[in-house]
């Protein structure tokens, strides 16, 4: 699906040559990159700055590109009062922005107001995605990792502290077991079997064999439980790299306590 540009648009807008050959650079201050919002949210505002302040009102076009235009408004000219060197930028959603679900958007300033070739740190365009969704940390857990015990992951220690995260909505769990961002998402069935939304896992990790880096994989290998006396979450992975299986193991998640 190609992406679609929605431009900001304002009667009192004037050609933006002049206020960039006058020095004006303005761009973005240092923004997340992922941004997890309440269910109800329906704005994200972001700050941005300029080099100059000239003596008089100014409005600096903006665009935003999207593969789902329709899920965000189009935005509003940035707008700096006289003598103003900060503003703000606030992106509008639409009710067709669904829950859990990831929503990648870039916002370009106008290229008349920015100086493209200076080296700076911040810039005139930012790519961002943002999920609407109520997980909130909800145990506190020791996570014992498999891929350790097998000679992929090079942990000092295989088992390591994590939180849990627990939705009232969904009535569903995600941990992110190797700490790097790949949530394992489920829910727990009457018969407290865990229901999985995925089987296979990228883990982030990197196994190195001779001259070779792999990728070390995690794939569900047998039924995941719950046990409510021990208090335990039982993950059977077979871990491995390149194509190659290392074996398997049954990881475990042992709640600690409540957060």
């Amino acid at each position: 699906m190609a992406a679609v540009l929605l431009v900001s648009c304002k009667e009192e807008w004037q050609p933006g040559a002049e206020a960039n050959y006058s020095g004006i650079n303005v761009y973005f201050v240092q923004p997340e990159t992922y941004y997890s919002l309440d269910p109800d949210a329906m704005e994200i505002t972001f700050t941005v700055q300029r080099d100059d302040a000239p003596y008089e009102d100014q409005y600096v076009p903006v665009t935003l590109t999207a593969v789902h235009p329709e899920a965000f408004e189009a935005p509003e000219p940035i707008f700096f009062g006289e003598g103003e060197l900060e503003s703000e930028l606030t992106i509008y959603f639409t009710d067709d922005m669904e829950l859990f679900k990831d929503y990648s958007f870039s916002l370009a300033i106008d290229e008349n107001y920015t100086q493209q070739y200076m080296e700076q740190s911040d810039y005139p365009r930012i790519d961002v995605t943002v999920i609407k969704e109520d997980y909130e940390p909800a145990y506190r857990c020791r996570y014992t990792c498999g891929g350790v015990y097998l000679g992929l992951i090079s942990w000092s220690n295989p088992q390591v502290m994590v939180d849990l995260e627990y939705s009232e909505i969904l009535d569903a769990y995600r941990v992110d077991l190797w700490g790097h961002g790949t949530y394992v998402n489920f829910s727990v069935d009457e018969d407290d079997n865990l229901v999985l939304d995925k089987t296979t896992f990228n883990t982030g990790e990197e196994y190195v064999n001779g001259d070779e880096t792999f990728e070390v994989m995690a794939t569900v290998s047998g039924d995941c439980t719950w046990n409510s006396r021990t208090r335990m979450y039982t993950f059977p992975f077979n871990y491995s790299f390149g194509g190659n299986s290392a074996g398997e193991y049954d990881d475990q998640l042992q709640v600690s306590s409540e957060l």
